[in-house]
C-alpha cells in the first residue's frame, strides 16, 4: 500500500478519503494484480463504506477510475527507472499525458514547450532503453520545479484572497487596542471635536457678517491701471466682448444636453464636492442616458426662466464639515444635486468665455509689460549693428516666460472648456490626492512643482548673474469663504458683465445656509443669508476667485514688470529685490481696497545679496518662504527639507499605520503618504536643485524608514518588507513570502507597495552638474562669445568699419550726435554693453533657464530578455510597454527570484485575481483618520 499512497501523492490526489478508498481496494485484490482484478475490487469498495459516504465514494471512483487503476497497477510492476508501470503502456502514456497537459493548461505564466516535449519523451522512454537515467532525472527535476511553482502560486492566491477578505471585512479582533492606545485615540478624537467646533464657529462669524467694500474705490484702483489711450481702447474692447458673449449665453436656448450634463458630473466627481451618497447618485446618472436626458430637460426649464431663478431652499442649504483625504476638516455646502449641476454649468461656461478674452487682452503691449528688462533704444540697436554686424536673436528668456505664463499660469484655476474641469480636478490640495503624483511630470496635477522650479530658477539666475535676488510668498486668508460679495460684483461690473448676470450673482451669492447640524450641541438658528464668500472648490469659486485677483496680477505687472505667480490664492513673486518690495506693496494696496486679508502665517520673503539694503529689507514681509517641506535658506541660499516637519508627519504616519485594520489598508496608507504625499512635499528633483537635493531626499527617506521600523516590538521589523512579513505571519501564519509579493503590481498578484527611493534613483545619474556649475558654464560661454565677437571686429578691415559707421551714423549736417565716434570706431564695445540686453536678446540665457526648470530625464533600467519574455507571455493581463520607469525598475529588480520560484512573472494566476475588487481598490481614495 505504501507505493500506492506515494503514487497518489505524486498525482496531487492525496486526502484522507482517497487513502481510505485505495486501502479498501488494495485489500479487495485477491488474485493477480491486473486491470480486471482491480476493476472488480473497485466495484466492491463503496459497499464497505458507511451509507452517508457511499455517494461520495461512487462519485470519486467514477471520476478517478483510470488513475486509481494505474496507481494500483504500479504495485505490480513499476519501471525501475521512473516508477512507471510496464503494464499496458499505451494506457499509461495516456494517463501521464493527461497529467502533463493539465499542468500546462493551469500555468498562466509560461506555455512551457519543454513540458510538452517531456510528455513525448516519456512515451519514448517506455520503449527505448537508450534514454539514460540522467536524462529522466532532469525531466523529473523540471516537472518538480513546475509543480513547486504551481503550488507557490496557489499559496499566494490563497493569501491574496485572505488579505482581500480582511480588508473588506475587518474582524472585530482588530479593534482590540491597549488602554494606552485607547486613551491616545480618545485624546485625538476630543481634540478633533474641539477644532471642528472652532472651525464651525469661525465659519459662522465670517460668512454671516457682511464686509462692505466701496465700488468706486475698486473701480478707481483698476481704472488707474490703464493710463494710456491705447490701454483705454483695449479696456473698452474688452468690456464690449465680455458683455456680448455673456449676453449670448444668457439668451441661449436649451443649453443643457447629455454631453454637457456628463461633463459637469465628471467635474463634480473629480473635485470631490459632494457627499458619498450624492456621488453615488451622480455615478449612476453618468452611465444612464435616460437619467441624463431627464436632468437636461429639468435644467433647461430652469434656464429658460433664469431671470427668476432662486435657491428655493426654505429650510436652508445644509452646511457640513467634511474630512479631507489628509484628515483635515473643511466646511462644505451640501447643496441639492440638480442645483449644483446647474450652477456648475453656468460657472464653467462663463469661465470658458472670460479666460480667452482676458488672455487676448493681456497680450497687448499697452496693457501688459512683457519686457521688464531695460529696453533697447534705437541708438543702442545701431551700435550693435556696427560692432556685431549681424546678430541673430532666435528667442529670449522674456519670450520664454511670456509663452509659459500664458499657457500654464494665467488664471490657471479657470477651466477653458466644460471637460477641462474634470481633467484638472483635485488641485487645491493636490499633494493629498492619491493619484495626483502619478499623472506625469508636466501634468496639471504638478502645477505646484512647475511653479516651484520656475521660482527657484529665476532666483538662481538673478542672484548668480546680477548679484541679488528676492522672492515673496503669501496666501489669502479664508479667501473663498470670506470673499466680500460687494468686491465680486464690483469687479464683474467693471469688466462689463451685463446687468442680468449681476442680478443673478447677487441671488446666487446670497445663499440661505443652515449650520444647525454642522457640529454637536450647536444652537438651532435655522437658515441665514450668506453675506460673504462662495462655496469652496466649486466652479463658481474658480470664476469669482480668479476674476477678483486678476486686477492684482495686472497691478503688479504694470507697476514692476514682474509676473505674479498664483495657484488660486497662493501667491509668489520673484526677481530684483526692489521690484519685489514694490510688488508686495501693490498687493497690499489692492487687498486693502477689496477687503482681502493676507494669511500672515503663510507670508514671508527671502532677500539674497552680499550687501542688503535696509530700506528694501524693511519693505519686504517677514517670514519664511516654503513649498511643501522645502524651505529657502537665506544663509545657504539653497532649498532645504524641513526635517522638523518631516518628523512630525512621520509620527502621525506611524500612528495612522498602527491603526490600519488590514494589511491592504496598511499598504494603501503607506502608498498615499510615502509614495505620493512626501514625493510632492519634498519637491520634484530638477536641475535648479541639483544632485544635492536628490541626496537629501534619499537620506530623508532612509531616516524615515529607520524611524518607522525600529523593530522594538515583536511584530516590527527593520525594513518595510520585514514588517509586513511579520504582520502577515502573525495574522495568517504564512511566512514564506517573497519580497516581490509586496512590490509587484496587483495585475501580477502583488500588493503594489511603493518604493520611494526608486523614482529619485532613476534620475540621479542623469544630473552631472550642479545649478551653480550650469550658470558658470553659461557665463564662460558668454565671455567666450564676447571674445570671439571682439576678435572678429578687430580683424575687420578699416574700410569696412568706416562703411558701417557711415551706415549707422546720422547725416553730417543733421546736428544729431554720432552713434559711433572716431575713437569708438577702432575700439570694440565693452562687455557690459555686450550683455546689457541679454534678457531680451540672449538665446543662451533662455536655454539655461529652460534647462534649470527641467526635470532630469530618467535613465530607464535595462530589462533582461528573460524578464521581457516572461512578461510578454502574460501580455493579456499586463503590458510592459505601458509601465512607467519606476515599475520597470521594480519588475527587473525582482524578476530573477520570481522567475526562479514561480516560473514566470505572475504570482497569482489570472483566473484567481479579483479584477473587480482591485479596480475598486484603485478608485477608493485613502483618508486619514488624524489631522496632520
Amino acid at each position: 500500500m505504501a507505493g500506492a499512497e506515494k503514487s497518489l501523492l505524486r498525482r496531487n490526489l492525496e486526502c484522507d478519503f482517497c487513502k481510505r478508498v485505495i486501502g479498501v481496494a488494495d485489500g479487495e485484490i485477491k488474485d493477480e494484480r491486473n486491470e480486471e482484478s482491480i476493476i472488480a475490487a473497485l466495484e466492491n469498495v463503496c459497499k464497505s463504506i458507511p451509507g452517508k459516504e457511499q455517494l461520495e465514494c461512487d462519485t470519486f471512483i467514477e471520476q478517478y477510475s483510470n488513475e486509481l487503476i494505474h496507481i494500483l497497477i504500479e504495485e505490480a510492476d513499476p519501471d525501475p527507472r521512473l516508477g512507471i508501470p510496464t503494464v499496458r503502456p499505451p494506457r499509461q502514456s495516456s494517463m501521464y499525458s493527461a497529467g502533463i497537459k493539465a499542468l500546462r493548461s493551469e500555468n498562466d505564466n509560461l506555455k512551457d514547450s519543454k513540458i510538452a516535449n517531456i510528455e513525448r519523451w516519456l512515451d519514448q522512454a517506455r520503449y527505448d532503453s537508450s534514454i539514460p537515467q540522467e536524462k529522466l532525472d532532469s525531466f523529473q527535476e523540471h516537472l518538480n520545479a513546475t509543480l513547486d511553482a504551481q503550488s507557490m502560486r496557489l499559496n499566494i492566491a490563497d493569501l491574496y484572497s485572505r488579505l482581500l477578505t480582511e480588508w473588506m471585512e475587518p474582524s472585530s479582533g482588530s479593534d482590540s487596542i491597549s488602554d494606552e492606545q485607547e486613551e491616545d485615540y480618545l485624546v485625538v478624537e476630543e481634540r478633533q471635536k474641539q477644532r471642528l467646533q472652532q472651525l464651525c464657529d469661525q465659519f459662522e462669524r465670517v460668512v454671516f457678517e457682511p464686509l462692505e467694500t466701496d465700488e468706486n474705490e475698486i473701480h478707481e484702483f483698476i481704472d488707474a491701471l490703464f493710463p494710456t489711450e491705447d490701454s483705454r481702447v483695449a479696456l473698452d474692447n474688452l468690456r464690449e466682448k465680455i458683455a456680448h458673449e455673456c449676453s449670448a449665453l444668457w439668451h441661449k436656448a436649451d443649453p443643457f444636453n447629455i454631453y454637457s450634463i456628463r461633463s459637469c458630473i465628471r467635474g463634480l466627481l473629480t473635485e470631490d464636492l459632494l457627499s458619498e451618497e450624492k456621488q453615488g447618485i451622480l455615478k449612476y446618472c453618468l452611465e444612464n442616458t435616460v437619467a441624463l436626458t431627464e436632468i437636461a430637460d429639468v435644467l433647461n426649464m430652469r434656464y429658460a426662466d433664469l431671470k427668476n431663478w432662486d435657491w428655493h431652499a426654505e429650510d436652508g442649504i445644509p452646511v457640513l464639515p467634511r474630512q479631507q483625504l489628509n484628515g483635515k476638516y473643511r466646511i462644505w455646502i451640501d447643496d441639492d444635486v440638480l442645483q449644483t449641476i446647474f450652477a456648475q454649468y453656468i460657472a464653467v461656461r462663463l469661465c470658458s468665455i472670460i479666460k480667452p478674452i482676458l488672455k487676448e487682452f493681456i497680450e497687448k503691449k499697452s496693457v501688459w509689460n512683457w519686457h521688464p528688462s531695460p529696453r533697447m533704444t534705437e541708438r543702442d540697436s545701431l551700435r550693435q549693428q556696427y560692432y556685431l554686424s549681424d546678430y541673430d536673436i532666435r528667442s529670449s528668456i522674456e519670450a520664454s516666460r511670456k509663452s509659459d505664463y500664458l499657457e500654464s499660469d494665467f488664471l490657471f484655476h479657470m477651466p477653458l472648456t466644460e471637460s477641462s474641469l474634470s481633467e484638472r480636478g483635485m488641485l487645491y490640495d493636490d499633494e493629498n490626492n492619491e493619484d495626483g503624483a502619478d499623472r506625469g511630470i508636466d501634468g496639471p496635477s504638478n502645477i505646484k512643482q512647475q511653479l516651484l522650479r520656475k521660482v527657484a530658477s529665476q532666483v538662481l539666475l538673478e542672484r548668480q548673474i546680477y548679484g541679488q535676488a528676492a522672492v515673496v510668498q503669501s496666501d489669502m486668508k479664508w479667501y473663498a469663504t470670506a470673499l466680500p460679495h460687494s468686491t465680486i460684483l464690483a469687479v464683474m461690473k467693471f469688466f462689463g458683465f451685463p446687468d442680468e448676470w449681476l442680478a443673478f450673482f447677487r441671488k446666487y451669492l446670497a445663499a440661505p445656509l443652515n449650520l444647525d447640524h454642522s457640529a454637536e450641541g450647536r444652537m438651532q438658528t435655522g437658515p441665514r443669508i450668506r453675506r460673504r464668500g462662495v462655496p469652496i472648490s466649486h466652479a463658481m469659486e474658480k470664476l469669482t476667485g480668479e476674476l477678483v485677483l486678476f486686477p492684482m496680477d495686472l497691478a503688479v505687472n504694470r507697476e514692476t514688470g514682474l509676473l505674479l505667480y498664483r495657484i488660486h490664492d497662493d501667491l509668489w513673486v520673484c526677481g530684483k529685490p526692489d521690484k519685489c518690495a514694490r510688488a508686495w506693496e501693490v498687493m497690499q494696496e489692492y487687498a486693502k481696497v477689496t477687503g482681502l486679508e493676507f494669511n500672515q502665517g503663510k507670508t514671508g520673503s527671502v532677500y539674497l545679496t552680499d550687501a542688503p539694503d535696509p530700506q528694501i529689507t524693511a519693505r519686504l514681509p517677514t517670514g519664511r518662504v516654503t513649498f511643501g517641506f522645502l524651505t529657502l535658506n537665506a544663509e545657504s541660499e539653497t532649498w532645504e527639507i524641513d526635517q522638523s516637519q518631516v518628523d512630525a508627519h512621520v509620527a502621525q504616519l506611524q500612528k495612522q499605520l498602527s491603526k490600519c485594520d488590514s494589511v491592504i489598508s496598511w499598504v494603501r496608507t503607506w502608498n498615499s503618504c510615502i509614495g505620493r504625499f512626501f514625493k510632492n512635499t519634498f519637491g520634484q528633483p530638477a536641475h535648479c536643485f541639483g544632485r544635492a537635493h536628490m541626496d537629501a531626499i534619499l537620506s530623508t527617506y532612509e531616516k524615515m524608514q529607520n524611524t518607522l521600523f525600529n523593530a522594538e516590538d515583536e511584530q516590527g521589523g527593520n525594513t518595510v518588507t520585514e514588517h509586513l512579513r511579520r504582520k502577515i505571519e502573525s495574522q495568517f501564519g504564512v511566512s514564506d513570502i517573497p519580497d516581490a509579493f509586496f512590490f509587484l503590481p496587483a495585475e501580477l498578484g502583488g500588493l503594489g507597495l511603493r518604493n520611494p527611493f526608486v523614482s529619485v534613483l532613476l534620475m540621479r545619474d542623469s544630473v552631472d552638474l550642479s545649478p551653480i556649475e550650469r550658470i558658470e558654464r553659461f557665463k564662460k560661454g558668454e565671455h567666450g562669445g564676447y571674445a570671439f565677437a571682439k576678435k572678429t571686429f578687430d580683424e575687420t578691415p578699416e574700410k569696412t568699419r568706416r562703411r558701417r559707421a557711415e551706415t549707422v551714423n546720422p547725416r553730417p549736417k543733421s546736428g544729431e550726435p554720432l552713434v559711433i565716434t572716431e575713437a569708438e570706431m577702432h575700439t570694440f564695445m565693452s562687455f557690459e554693453e555686450f550683455t546689457r540686453y541679454r534678457e531680451s536678446q540672449s538665446n543662451n540665457l533662455r536655454v539655461l533657464y529652460e534647462d534649470l526648470v527641467m526635470v532630469p530625464y530618467t535613465k530607464t533600467i535595462q530589462t533582461t530578455r528573460e524578464c521581457r519574455d516572461a512578461l510578454n507571455a502574460v501580455s493579456g493581463q499586463f503590458q510592459l510597454s505601458d509601465q512607467n520607469p519606476e515599475m520597470k525598475w521594480i519588475l527587473q529588480l525582482y524578476s530573477d527570484d520570481v522567475l526562479k520560484r514561480f516560473g514566470g512573472m505572475t504570482l497569482v494566476e489570472k483566473r484567481f485575481l479579483p479584477v473587480g475588487i482591485l479596480a475598486m481598490m484603485k478608485e477608493k481614495r485613502v483618508k486619514w483618520n488624524m489631522v496632520l
